[in-house]
């Protein structure tokens, strides 16, 4: 589907609907997100219910903002205790964290908790998006069943990705991606399982080179890391090559803001 030919504007929450669809569902992979400043159990309730039915759970938990006091921030760490061992993989976003690094001092106190929603929404949004990505078709195919056994007891979760064009494009879109890690303060080193799709767009071909590149990065990773590979064909002809990098039981890096 072409979006740029729908004159509507689009908003975040517009683009979590689109990408809330059968394309992940319908291979057995369920996204939970639950806001546990405003949702008491409700996501809770479901994730355990889309467990019994057998689906691969994957719980997005939003921490809120500092301002709730001790109690309610703590009951959130309670929850998203709760959440981690019902769901198959989880991830944390914390919005006092990103409330942090909005810099501009001339924003107001509402445009800067607008403009953290905003950062969750397009989390949440990259989250969505790498696991349709992943299971776009190519050359190199990866299966659903692949990846639902990847988030099965997957622990933490990371989707990052990078793009490139021209003709050290691959080598831009890796360091993009690993540059997105560490701003995210993780060590994508540590990672158990990792999945790296190649979507390249129509009209480009990988060469010998660029792929001699992409095994040159793929040898410094940890050989104790399993790493599945696949090509696809990308919707997004802005540029030549997007990597998305989609690691599990990736340790945080702690370190002062």
């Amino acid at each position: 589907m072409d979006r740029t030919e729908n004159k509507k504007s689009i908003t975040f929450p517009d683009l979590l609907n689109m990408l809330d669809g059968p394309e992940l569902n319908d291979v057995g992979i369920e996204v939970v997100v639950t806001d546990f400043e405003v949702d008491e159990d409700n996501g809770l309730r479901r994730a355990e219910k889309l467990k019994d039915e057998g689906k691969t759970v994957l719980g997005i938990g939003i921490l809120p903002f500092a301002a709730v006091g001790d109690k309610g921030v703590l009951d959130a760490l309670v929850r998203c205790q709760q959440l981690h061992q019902i769901a198959d993989g989880c991830v944390l976003v914390n919005r006092e964290s990103l409330r942090s690094k909005i810099t501009p001092s001339s924003l107001s106190f509402s445009e800067e908790i607008e403009s953290v929603e905003e950062e969750v929404d397009k989390i949440i949004l990259n989250i969505r998006k790498g696991l349709s990505d992943i299971l776009l078709p190519g050359k190199i195919n990866i299966e659903s069943s692949v990846l639902r056994e990847v988030l099965r007891d997957c622990g933490t979760l990371l989707i990052v990705r990078g793009a490139g064009t021209g003709a050290d494009k691959m080598e831009k879109a890796l360091k993009e991606a690993f540059d997105k890690a560490a701003e995210g303060r993780y060590d994508i080193h540590t990672a158990r399982k990792m999945i790296i799709k190649l979507l390249v767009s129509r009209g480009t071909e990988l060469s010998m080179d660029e792929l001699g590149k992409l095994q040159q990065f793929l040898s410094t990773l940890p050989n104790n890391i399993e790493v599945i590979f696949g090509t696809g064909n990308s919707n997004n002809d802005m540029v030549e090559l997007e990597v998305v990098i989609l690691a599990t039981g990736v340790d945080a890096v702690l370190r002062k803001v």
